[in-house]
């Protein structure tokens, strides 16, 4: 059974808060409006900036402290891919997608896998589209001559000499 993440974190939860880009706010479980505040800049792998929007009604609010712990009231975050994210929230909730989902978790993640252990490749060591397709079909053909090696050092398959024609 797939549990609901803003079930289990709660009724206030930023996942249960709804983002409206045309009128630039957020809007709480209770209706409450959440104005635009300031842009945050976060620093991971890729730096990025996060628009925070922030609950000015806070010192009114019947559950404030339900719903945050902070003294200047409740903020949330958007990410830039927003969009992005709450669409492929929106596919896990899917029966259907969940299954597909599943099955590809058995048919390609398993290569992703291969070629990170067994083929130590971990990041691209070249830059450019071209370069990295090219390096791309380069891991591809090796694990295929793997695959091709061992079914023919199985005796599953046999090839044929070019002189036998």
């Amino acid at each position: 059974m797939l549990v609901n993440v803003a079930e289990a974190k709660g009724p206030y939860d930023a996942s249960r808060f709804t983002y409206d880009a045309e009128k630039d706010r957020c809007v709480c479980p209770r209706g409450e409006e959440l104005t635009f505040d300031s842009v945050k800049a976060r620093d991971k792998v890729e730096p990025y900036t996060v628009r925070v929007y922030r609950c000015h009604r806070y010192e009114t609010c019947p559950v404030r402290w339900q719903c945050s712990q902070s003294q200047s009231g409740r903020t949330v975050q958007i990410h830039p891919n927003h969009a992005a994210l709450k669409r492929q929230r929106e596919k896990v909730q899917d029966e259907a997608m969940r299954a597909c989902l599943k099955q590809r978790g058995s048919i390609i993640e398993a290569l992703f896998g291969w070629s990170k252990e067994g083929f130590g490749f971990r990041r691209w060591t070249v830059r450019g589209l071209a370069k990295v397709k090219t390096q791309w079909l380069v891991l591809c053909t090796a694990m295929n001559l793997c695959r091709l090696h061992r079914q023919w050092a199985a005796g599953k398959i046999l090839f044929r000499s070019a002189s036998s024609h």
